[in-house]
């Protein structure tokens, strides 16, 4: 950040790009880690065939669940002080 300091603009384009990859990478996470539930867990327990819609809105819920499970870990471990302590 220092070294495009003297050019408008491009620390903040730069901060964009490290955001936009980032969130496209948790996200990606998400997608599949919410796919592999549906079809490994969901699938195998239920015994029952999904239509299109009714996976996609599964898709959509288990995601934001484990959306707010990351958030909350994120938040529990933050509290729990550093690896390098013990």
């Amino acid at each position: 950040m220092e070294v495009l300091n003297d050019k408008k603009g491009l620390p903040g384009i730069f901060l964009a790009f490290v955001f936009s990859g980032s969130l496209s990478t948790i996200s990606s996470g998400l997608n599949s880690l919410a796919a592999v539930l549906i079809e490994d867990i969901y699938k195998g327990l239920m015994e029952r065939a999904l239509s299109d819609e009714q996976q996609g809105f599964l898709s959509k819920i288990v995601s934001i669940i484990l959306g707010g499970v990351v958030m909350l870990l994120t938040y529990i471990v933050s509290y729990l002080g550093s690896i390098l302590n013990a």
